[in-house]
């Protein structure tokens, strides 16, 4: 309350004062149209061109659109849809619709056929005032929405009408001034809310017109409303924080608002509030996270914010600091749901920010914590976080649902289905969902909704949907599919299902990743949980199953070989291929190995280097085009210490350095593809055993259902992707840094890659004789060696493709050759050395290696233009070139 010195005082004072008629238009509107032109809406249209709006003229233009409404036949109780960016028309046709008496249903613009009609005609909307675009949206559903009798267009500019579609300007003319509002009981319906279903289709939260009384705690978290002051904020008008935060509450304040067309841009929302002089603004904690890293260190000089209101997910720690000390500012989180919003926060003068707890109650909100019965529990313990029978800002109940308004109160308590716990001293602490509404951005999905539209796709026989970790949105979706007969999993199918959610509900609600399973976890009464698959999900951050590229020339006649041994019953020569085959395996993984460590470390380096530089614009984009290769085939959260390192350093460096866009984009990077290698090294390995187990067993049918498997999953690392990000990163660094800076950077590069390489050292001599051939078959191509006492000299004929990756191979002799050993002068048969095409950008001054104790330096002469080159494997360190060492800092001599 306004003039207490304290939040005990001020709960202590607060008293309801709802009348029993009221409406939302008149206090949000009329009460300040006075004829002294007061201002209440400031648009900032796409096309640069602005207008502002008094409150006189935002009356004048709401009574014509009331009568206009009125002459179509609308009235008290009828629903009218409202799916409109945020313009003047956008508050004007809500007000209208408030003096009518009738019901206003925001909708998001990003709604696609199924989520429109599914509310459209749950609501039984008569009329759809939108844009051309959600008029062609209507117009391609109107068949199945027979109460649906009016769509009126509110284009900005206007443009011409489409058949059925009245124009919004026609409105206008057909109204008079001084419409006469409708006398509504603070108790009759004004908004239709749709919230997000967990265990069925979205239900609709009915408001009464006391609703916006019920928002006393938004003058709160805006530090109490002043003279002067101006609100913005980036949040849909469809959403209830956008529409009643950012909109209907400071007008009933008398606090002008900022509306504006444009997408919201980091660096563009900052330069809008400055060139404004917005001082209070509502912003996700997505937004706020989006501008620390993509801004940095705004002209904090140019910003009049007094109060920042943050809701709907959590504010990190991390984005807290970040607004204090560049902003200036403490962040008021606030706390509620479409049900019942902002019953909790905080407030600078009364409730001092916290970081971890959510804020106290407001004043007039009895919150309290609760267990399944309606119990009030004691300090510290976890239960559901509910607000007493009676508030203001509770819903009248659920449209059309008596039996889930039912389910929603205990006793004397509506229960919000979150969990919290409180302390000692009132502070309220959120502890997760009671239910399985996936938070994402700010945006509350409801996985039933998802899931049902994924069922529609012939592919899908069943599914569920949960919310996973996502370090820009908080959460993102997740969809769990058992896939229909005759369907086989794969990245298109994934994306066709994405495409598929995209059209039907929105963008917003598409998959971001696709999981393929054999089962669902069920209750006992065929329930999913899930739960159970949100745990599963915090160890297997999938994106997509791994891309399966045709397989390799050497996997098919592998396959080929095996099925050939299988039908002519020879198990003894089939179970020897397949013991062929999981040397391919572990090679393979060891390939994928050294290419992500080798990667991770590349960039540790990189981004040291460039931490002592001002920031530069061609990284990010580099570094955001690599990415997106990557997410492709990042399969699984990566746990080595080393990998931790990397984003540990990459973090600090974040932290001080101005390249932080170019830090940040590198810890999801390095997260991304040193994740991949755990789950392919292991699906390898795991079909190669599964192979020899069924030909163990005789079951020859199986052991051919494996291999077939096997075949499909050859993963060959996306080295022409790798090849031409590195060859554009050290392009880069050479031009910034010159001849010294790049020399410095492979330096540092080859001193970091040794510890890369000790995964070779532990595998067995014989085992790494077999992935060396393995490897040399399938990478090098074809080779010409030629020995004398000083080195072996290996000509690579043209690989094809003009310096093509070839990451790792050895010219290998029998298997059973221990690598390594001291056995005077190898011959080419005898030989089991590695290789590495140092050519390559990601390879090259990497070359200083030891293997199992025998140090062998390799030299190149430059890749030619075709692809092919000449190595040379030096025996002993002395006979290397001696500017090859010193270029390396590494001295030569015997070893």
């Amino acid at each position: 309350m306004r003039g207490a010195s304290s939040y005990a005082e001020a709960c202590a004072r607060h008293v309801w004062r709802v009348p029993a008629e009221y409406n939302i238009a008149l206090d949000a509107c009329d009460q300040w149209a006075d004829g002294a032109g007061r201002r209440a809406l400031v648009w900032d249209g796409a096309d640069g061109a602005g207008e502002t709006w008094s409150f006189d003229d935002l009356k004048r233009a709401s009574d014509r659109l009331a009568g206009g409404l009125a002459s179509l036949g609308l009235g008290r109780g009828d629903r009218v849809a409202l799916m409109l960016p945020q313009t003047p028309e956008h508050a004007i046709a809500h007000l209208a619709v408030f003096r009518l008496g009738a019901v206003s249903v925001p909708l998001s613009r990003l709604f696609g056929l199924d989520a429109l009609r599914y509310r459209l005609e749950d609501s039984g909307a008569r009329a759809l005032l939108t844009d051309s675009d959600g008029a062609g949206k209507a117009r391609a559903i109107r068949e199945a929405l027979p109460e649906l009798r009016h769509v009126v267009r509110c284009d900005r500019p206007a443009r011409p009408d489409d058949a059925g579609a009245l124009a919004f300007a026609d409105l206008l003319a057909r109204g008079v001034d001084g419409f006469t509002p409708v006398r509504t009981r603070a108790e009759d319906p004004a908004l239709l809310i749709y919230t997000s279903g967990t265990s069925g289709p979205p239900k609709g939260a009915l408001h009464a017109h006391r609703y916006l009384l019920g928002y006393n705690g938004v003058d709160y978290a805006n530090n109490f409303f002043r003279p002067g002051d101006l609100y913005w904020s980036p949040a849909d008008w469809a959403w209830v924080g956008g529409l009643l935060v950012g909109l209907l509450c400071p007008l009933a304040h008398g606090v002008p608002v900022l509306a504006s067309a444009a997408r919201f841009d980091p660096a563009g929302a900052l330069e809008l509030m400055a060139r404004f002089g917005v001082t209070n603004t509502l912003l996700s904690a997505t937004a706020l996270r989006k501008m620390a890293v993509q801004v940095g260190d705004p002209r904090r000089d140019r910003l009049r914010l007094r109060a920042i209101l943050s809701g709907g997910e959590r504010v990190t720690p991390e984005i807290a600091r970040w607004v204090e000390e560049r902003l200036g500012l403490r962040i008021n989180e606030v706390y509620g749901q479409t049900e019942a919003n902002i019953l909790v926060g905080e407030n600078e003068p009364l409730i001092p920010p916290r970081r971890e707890p959510l804020g106290r109650p407001y004043p007039g909100h009895e919150v309290a914590i609760v267990d399944d019965g309606g119990r009030r529990l004691a300090p510290g313990e976890v239960g559901v976080i509910a607000v007493r029978r009676g508030d203001p800002v509770i819903m009248l109940g659920y449209w059309n649902r008596p039996d889930a308004t039912a389910a929603a109160y205990r006793g004397e308590w509506f229960l919000t289905g979150d969990l919290g716990a409180e302390d000692p001293d009132g502070w309220i602490h959120y502890k997760g969902r009671a239910d399985d509404v996936i938070n994402s951005a700010g945006f509350r999905i409801g996985p039933a909704e998802v899931e049902g539209c994924l069922l529609e796709h012939p592919a899908v026989e069943q599914c569920a949907v949960v919310g996973v970790p996502d370090p820009t949105k908080g959460e993102a979706v997740r969809a769990f599919v058992l896939l229909a007969p005759g369907h086989a999993g794969s990245p298109a199918l994934a994306d066709e299902l994405g495409a598929h959610v995209k059209a039907r509900l929105g963008t917003f609600q598409r998959p971001r990743d696709v999981e393929w399973v054999d089962e669902l976890p069920m209750t006992v009464s065929g329930k999913i949980r899930r739960a159970e698959l949100r745990q599963r999900s915090l160890t297997t951050m999938t994106t997509h199953d791994p891309p399966a590229p045709p397989p390799s020339a050497w996997g098919r006649r592998l396959s080929d070989a095996i099925r050939a041994a299988l039908e002519t019953g020879d198990l003894t020569g089939a179970r020897r291929l397949a013991l062929e085959g999981d040397g391919q395996a572990k090679s393979l993984g060891t390939e994928y190995t050294l290419m992500v460590r080798g990667l991770g470390i590349t960039l540790r380096v990189l981004l040291r280097l460039l931490g002592e530089l001002p920031p530069r614009e061609a990284l990010p984009a580099l570094l955001r085009r690599f990415r997106s290769d990557l997410a492709a085939v990042a399969t699984r959260a990566f746990t080595a210490p080393e990998a931790h390192a990397a984003v540990d350093d990459l973090r600090r460096l974040a932290a001080n350095t101005a390249a932080t866009e170019a830090a940040a984009e590198l810890v999801l990077t390095v997260r991304l593809v040193d994740g991949a290698e755990a789950l392919f090294l292991a699906e390898q390995a795991r079909l190669a055993r599964d192979v020899l187990q069924a030909l163990d067993a005789g079951d020859a049918a199986r052991a051919r259902a494996l291999v077939d498997e096997k075949e499909r999953a050859q993963y060959v690392p996306l080295h022409d992707r790798l090849i031409r990000f590195m060859a554009e990163v050290f392009g880069w660094v050479l031009e910034r840094l010159g001849p010294d800076g790049l020399l410095r950077f492979h330096r540092a590069a080859a001193e970091g890659q040794r510890a890369g390489f000790e995964k070779w050292e532990r595998m067995g001599p014989a085992e790494f004789a077999r992935a060396s051939a393995f490897l040399l078959k399938q990478h090098m191509g074809h080779v010409e060696v030629r020995e004398d006492d000083e080195k072996f000299t290996i000509e690579q004929a043209p690989c094809g493709s003009g310096g093509r990756l070839r990451l790792a191979g050895a010219y290998a002799g029998p298997a059973a050759l221990p690598v390594g050993e001291a056995r005077g002068p190898l011959t080419a048969g005898e030989a089991s050395l590695p290789v590495y095409c140092s050519h390559c950008p990601v390879w090259n001054g990497l070359a200083p290696l030891e293997w199992f104790g025998r140090p062998h330096w390799v030299f190149d002469r430059p890749s030619r233009p075709d692809g092919s080159c000449t190595l040379h494997i030096y025996k002993r360190r002395a006979g290397a070139p001696a500017a090859y060492a010193a270029a390396l800092g590494v001295a030569g001599g015997s070893h």
